[in-house]
């Protein structure tokens, strides 16, 4: 196993010690070095990079959700579904009293309840394998959006880059009708401003 890690960081006017495992080190450590925040410290959606069975680490250390790349099959969405919610929706593991609820008290069965109807689960759809499951991943009631990974999506499907490429286009539609068919969000990221117009007006 890896040593544990001791590190000292700053965020806005707050020096902090941390004396951390190596599982918690993606959890903590790459969130906090990122931030500049003066007062509370709060998490939102957050990406990783290699997504394990501990993700209720990172729910745990206060993010209200998880981004996971490259997810390529319903089956794998399922179990990262599972992971971050609460029985019986999921298998998240319990431990209350801790970032994710404010280090507060309180009803535990209320706790787990708002829990499981506030995180947010982002499977990235950006492999070939991902898009032709992308219906039945979408189907899965605990995942609540598909984020389009154009970039790595092209290069999956042999035309990396080419986003006017007949199969990427088909590829895009694929994915915003089977969010839309189930209720779900479906997200992406471009700096082109034609492209985003473009995929807002298809349902992204």
């Amino acid at each position: 196993s890896r040593r544990r890690q001791h590190r000292r960081i700053r965020i806005g006017e707050y020096d902090l010690d941390l004396d951390l495992s190596w599982k918690h080190e993606g959890a903590y450590l790459k969130w906090a070095d990122k931030q500049r925040l003066n007062g509370p410290i709060a998490f939102d959606t957050l990406a990783i990079e290699h997504f394990l069975k501990p993700g209720d680490v990172v729910l745990d250390a206060g993010a209200k959700g998880i981004m996971v790349p490259a997810v390529s099959s319903a089956a794998e969405a399922e179990k990262i579904a599972q992971f971050c919610r609460y029985r019986p929706q999921g298998t998240r593991g319990l431990g209350l009293n801790l970032a994710h609820d404010h280090y507060a008290a309180g009803d535990p069965l209320e706790t787990l309840k708002k829990a499981n109807e506030e995180n947010t689960v982002i499977i990235q759809i950006e492999t070939r394998e991902g898009l032709e499951e992308v219906e039945a991943i979408m189907e899965l009631p605990g995942v609540d959006a598909a984020w389009l990974g154009h970039f790595d999506l092209t290069d999956s499907l042999g035309i990396p880059g080419q986003f006017d490429h007949p199969e990427f286009q088909s590829a895009v539609d694929r994915i915003a009708q089977a969010c839309r068919k189930n209720g779900k969000a479906a997200g992406f990221l471009d700096m082109n401003p034609e492209r985003v117009r473009n995929f807002r007006e298809r349902g992204f």
